[in-house]
């Protein structure tokens, strides 16, 4: 498992997906679990969708904001949601050096 933190930029701000500790691992798979649950019990409002991810991605990023989430693209939460599913299954060193650099810059 890597312990690299791995930047990126969103709406203009730098933001990085820390290290993840066991603790916050059993909180995220929770999410991840929730997440399913919902999807499959229907149709999932905004403010609950966002309040989701919001407790999904605050627990690795805490840097990002209820409203960083709101006005995110579904192109942007779909790419962070793959860079956070990375750093769980420990596969966040395929992400190379430059593909770093990529996201890191404004």
């Amino acid at each position: 498992m890597s312990e690299r933190t791995l930047p990126f930029f969103l709406h203009g701000k730098r933001h990085e997906i820390r290290p993840i500790l066991l603790e916050e691992f059993y909180g995220i798979t929770n999410s991840f679990a929730e997440m399913k649950n919902r999807y499959s019990a229907g149709p999932i409002d905004s403010r609950h969708l966002v309040d989701m991810y919001f407790r999904l991605f605050r627990s690795v990023v805490p840097t990002i904001s209820r409203q960083d989430i709101e006005e995110m693209t579904q192109a942007q939460c779909a790419a962070l949601f793959v860079l956070i599913l990375r750093k769980l299954e420990g596969r966040d060193n395929e992400i190379s050096t430059e593909e770093l650099k990529k996201k890191s810059q404004t």
